[in-house]
């Protein structure tokens, strides 16, 4: 079966290639890195894989805690996710993960020789696990998550799937993942909790800046949304915007692809809709937060916020770091990514929505406090200690 994998993937290689061309737009070393070539030098590191900005951001701490005592490497898919990481995880190296090509994936291992290779929540690469276990190099998977969706598909490749979670140790989040892991065949899991909430500090020069951008009003941030979602949200906020006259809107969409739709979008609704991209400061009620990586810094200076991908069958977002920030959190239906987390929240300040009751679910939003929610978050630390230690006894053992 895995054979099987290896040649589809590699009858994909040319069109993946094309694709990496453009995301690497005048980047070729990443584009070589993808292929296999330009692996870092480094002394027996720590590999650490996280797929793109919500894991980089999520593995960044611990790569710093690790990165006191060992070489760590911190390889990522995104353009996006490399920033992350490079403005994180400043003791770390980064690179981009090549294809999952045995010959791609050995040629790095016998480069590097890594202590151990960490991959996140559901980044599982049969060659690449593969090619470390042979090697001897122990895998965990950290900050592991299966939703119902990815569990039936993976059982549906479970001649592909099984040997490989059978090679690697698993550190779910919640005894739901552990089962779901369990069930597809992996028998060395413990339970250690989510990282996420284990958020770092924010640089109090970011928090200003975005307090400086943004200025006064009962911000309402739509954070990290999906194409149709915004249109609900600006269709809620024009329902409001008379009533409400402090109420203001940051549409921050999940792809920075769509910065241009959405503020085109945007300013068919308020003329005077502004880009933060292009302003100093914010003067009018709607506004599009076009800029990558400041997500979290807008989220302090918000009283309510959406949660993207609930209101379509995407799964949605995590909410954990809208909800640290005492954020009153608004969610659709669609949470099957974090279900866990949203159910921990129904303890504090969430309210359910649809796209016909957003204008209703702000109203009461804006009678509710927020601050029980970074009580939940608070209570719920821990899982990057538990991490690291595992880490590091994997790295030694």
């Amino acid at each position: 079966m895995r054979f099987l994998y290896t040649l589809a993937l590699s009858l994909l290689t040319p069109i993946l290639l094309i694709r990496s061309a453009r995301k690497y737009s005048g980047e070729h070393w990443g584009v070589r890195q993808r292929l296999g070539f330009g692996c870092p030098s480094l002394k027996r590191p720590i590999w650490l894989h996280a797929a793109s900005v919500g894991e980089a951001r999520a593995i960044a701490p611990l790569a710093q805690q690790l990165s006191a005592w060992y070489s760590v490497l911190i390889t990522t898919t995104t353009p996006t996710g490399r920033d992350q990481v490079l403005a994180l995880a400043p003791g770390a190296t980064h690179a981009f993960l090549p294809y999952d090509l045995p010959w791609a994936m050995r040629a790095w291992l016998d480069r590097l020789n890594p202590r151990a290779l960490i991959l996140v929540e559901t980044e599982l690469w049969p060659n690449l696990i593969h090619q470390a276990s042979r090697q001897g190099v122990p895998v965990v998977l950290a900050n592991a998550r299966m939703s119902q969706k990815s569990e039936r598909g993976y059982a549906r490749f479970s001649a592909l799937t099984r040997p490989m979670l059978e090679q690697i140790q698993v550190l779910a989040q919640t005894e739901s993942h552990r089962a779901a892991f369990e069930r597809l065949g992996a028998s060395q899991i413990q339970v250690i909790g989510n990282l996420k909430y284990d958020l770092p500090i924010l640089d109090a020069t970011r928090v200003q800046h975005a307090q400086a951008q943004l200025g006064a009003g009962i911000w309402w941030v739509a954070a990290s949304t999906h194409a149709g979602e915004e249109l609900a949200c600006l269709q809620a906020f024009q329902q409001l915007a008379k009533d409400h006259p402090e109420l203001r809107l940051l549409l921050v969409p999940r792809h920075p692809q769509r910065f241009d739709q959405v503020a085109a979008l945007a300013q068919e609704f308020d003329a005077g809709a502004q880009r933060l991209s292009v302003t100093q400061q914010a003067t009018s009620r709607v506004v599009v937060g076009d800029a990558m990586g400041q997500l979290n810094a807008w989220l302090t200076q918000a009283q309510l916020a959406f949660i993207g991908g609930t209101l379509i069958e995407h799964g949605g977002q995590s909410p954990i770091e809208a909800a640290a920030e005492g954020c009153v959190i608004l969610a659709g239906p669609s949470r099957y990514n974090f279900p866990q987390v949203f159910e921990q929240l129904a303890q504090g300040a969430l309210i359910d929505v649809s796209s016909t009751d957003l204008s209703k679910a702000i109203e009461k939003a804006l009678g509710l406090e927020g601050s029980i929610n970074r009580k939940v978050i608070d209570q719920n630390r821990g899982a990057q200690q538990a991490i690291f230690d595992a880490v590091v006894l994997a790295a030694e053992g």
